[in-house]
């Protein structure tokens, strides 16, 4: 994980997660499941100055019970503690198939196969700046702005 950055993403996948031939995608096995393996990843990217994670998670996870899925809220009180305190944006799952298709084709993917067989339980984590935030970015672009007269992306 050391020599990934910015743009780079990590899942944290369940069992049944499809297997990618696209280079740039890398793929790993853990034995441990889901929390324990996010929790893990999660402390290591914690430790590092240079990125800092963000979470999300399939929106179709909330909606799965018990009754159709044994375990899924188990797991669901799990996932919280593992996740650090760290908010989770949710999307639909083809939502973010697609965000992270289209990320591959340019960043580099690491994805982490777990044992968890529970639907919807996959971590996705898009990596950004560590040291550099959307504010101070903002506060940059309104600089350039005012010292040039035009639009910071204009040349």
């Amino acid at each position: 994980m050391g020599r990934l950055g910015e743009r780079n993403w990590i899942v944290v996948a369940e069992a049944s997660f499809p297997a990618h031939s696209r280079r740039g995608v890398r793929q790993t096995s853990s034995s441990q499941e889901i929390p324990e393996t996010l929790d893990q990843v999660l402390g290591e990217l914690e430790a590092t100055e240079h990125v800092r994670p963000r979470l999300y998670m399939a929106r179709e996870l909330q909606f799965i019970d018990n009754g159709s899925a044994p375990g899924i809220e188990g797991l669901r009180e799990r996932l919280k503690a593992s996740m650090h305190g760290h908010p989770v944006i949710e999307l639909d799952n083809q939502s973010m198939l697609t965000l992270l298709e289209d990320a591959s084709q340019t960043f580099e993917v690491l994805v982490i196969r777990t044992p968890t067989a529970l639907p919807y339980s996959s971590v996705f984590i898009e990596l950004g700046h560590g040291y550099w935030d959307a504010d101070a970015e903002g506060q940059l672009r309104e600089r350039m702005k005012a010292a040039t007269g035009a639009s910071p992306t204009e040349s």
